[in-house]
């Protein structure tokens, strides 16, 4: 009995140390993980440390756990209670891990509502350079109304006072009008009393300057000799062509026949003859109505250079009026100067070409015969220039289609 009450307290001792020494352990890893909670909690609290709601949570869970390992080391085994230990420790992990990445994401959201502030903060900002700048345009509107009132109102009393100063000057007028019309009639009384002689006056118009007669005869002989020099030229340039009109007028239904390209043998320039010259000028015209086809010449050029005919396939008040006043350089200021108006047309380029300018404006604008570019009528009609038209008979109502159809050539 003895032996194996030995036995028996030995088996005691050991258990009892080995249980001491168990529990030594225990106290020793509870002490390890208190001091790692206690790291843990560190770094939480300075990783939370922006968010205490879940600082908070994550102590009250440790608190727990802890008093969780206290109940089950005074209830169960401490082989359990290490099982149990690391079970909790896995979920608390599991726990920190999932607030941590609550964190980050937090984190993340803080910084992109920042960024966002940001740049509202500065769209606020570039907002506010943007009205100040308005303002400033508005105040520098503003003082310039002011300035325009300003001068407005100056102007206004200026005026005011200038029509004050018209107003004085209107009066002290009239009240000077007033004394000269009662100074009109007592000197018109008096001179009715003293009436100059005759002799009086013949003696006042011999004393005046005889130049200043002179220089009033010569000017009205000079325009009436001028006058007399166009009507006799007139009249001398109307009866040859009335003695011509037939012969013209074959001659020019000849050259339509054969217009635009092909002409007869031109003939010298004879007024007795009738007017060949316009075969010349035709001739020229047709030419450079080829090269302007082809592009080889400036219909603006050749428009510029036949505006000297026109004078003479127009109206003769247009004649008349170029006469009076001719261009520079050109035909009628060459005729004026030598003063010979019959030599006028003597000249080739007095001539018209006014169908070969027609066919030219036609082609130009890719017109055809009767479309657009034309008169509406037949383009096989001469027309006419009215230097060598009569001024008589059935040719009136030829000259009034030429009016219209030089008209609508030059618009």
């Amino acid at each position: 009995m003895t032996s194996t009450q030995s036995i028996a307290g030995s088996e005691l001792s050991t258990r009892t140390a080995e249980k001491g020494s168990a529990t030594a352990e225990k106290k020793s890893a509870t002490a390890e993980k208190r001091s790692a909670t206690a790291e843990k909690r560190s770094a939480t609290a300075e990783s939370s440390s922006k968010d205490g709601a879940s600082l908070l949570y994550t102590l009250q869970q440790e608190k727990m756990t802890e008093e969780l390992i206290q109940s089950i080391g005074a209830k169960q085994h401490p082989h359990d209670m290490l099982w149990h230990s690391t079970s909790k420790l896995l979920q608390l992990k599991q726990e920190l891990s999932m607030t941590d990445r609550e964190l980050e994401e937090k984190k993340r959201e803080v910084n992109m509502r920042l960024e966002a502030t940001e740049e509202r903060y500065k769209a606020l900002e570039k907002k506010k350079e943007a009205l100040a700048q308005r303002m400033k345009k508005f105040n520098a509107v503003i003082e310039e109304g002011k300035i325009v009132r300003y001068k407005a109102l100056q102007r206004k009393t200026e005026e005011e006072r200038e029509l004050k100063i018209k107003e004085a000057k209107a009066t002290q007028l009239i009240r000077e009008l007033a004394y000269l019309k009662t100074k009109n009639k007592e000197i018109l009384k008096a001179c009715e009393k003293n009436k100059p002689s005759e002799q009086y006056l013949e003696k006042v118009y011999d004393a005046a300057p005889t130049s200043y007669f002179d220089t009033i005869d010569s000017k009205a002989e000079s325009v009436i000799n001028r006058m007399k020099a166009l009507s006799t030229s007139g009249k001398q340039i109307h009866d040859e062509l009335t003695m011509k009109t037939d012969e013209t007028i074959t001659m020019r239904n000849e050259m339509n026949i054969n217009f635009p390209f092909s002409y007869p043998p031109l003939s010298p320039p004879l007024r007795v003859y009738g007017d060949p010259e316009e075969a010349v000028i035709c001739e020229a015209i047709s030419s450079m109505t080829v090269l302007c086809i082809n592009g080889l010449f400036n219909l603006r050029f050749l428009i510029s250079s036949l505006q000297q005919i026109v004078p003479f396939i127009a109206h003769p008040l247009v004649l008349l009026n170029a006469i009076s006043d001719p261009i520079p350089c050109s035909v009628l200021d060459c005729v004026m100067k030598q003063q010979d108006l019959d030599s006028l047309f003597e000249c080739s380029q007095v001539i018209e070409g006014v169908k070969v300018l027609r066919e030219l404006k036609t082609a130009s604008r890719g017109g055809g015969g009767g479309g657009s570019g034309s008169t509406g009528r037949d383009d096989s009609y001469p027309l006419v220039a009215i230097g060598f038209c009569p001024l008589e008979g059935g040719i009136k109502r030829r000259r009034g289609r030429l009016a219209a159809g030089i008209i609508k050539l030059w618009k």
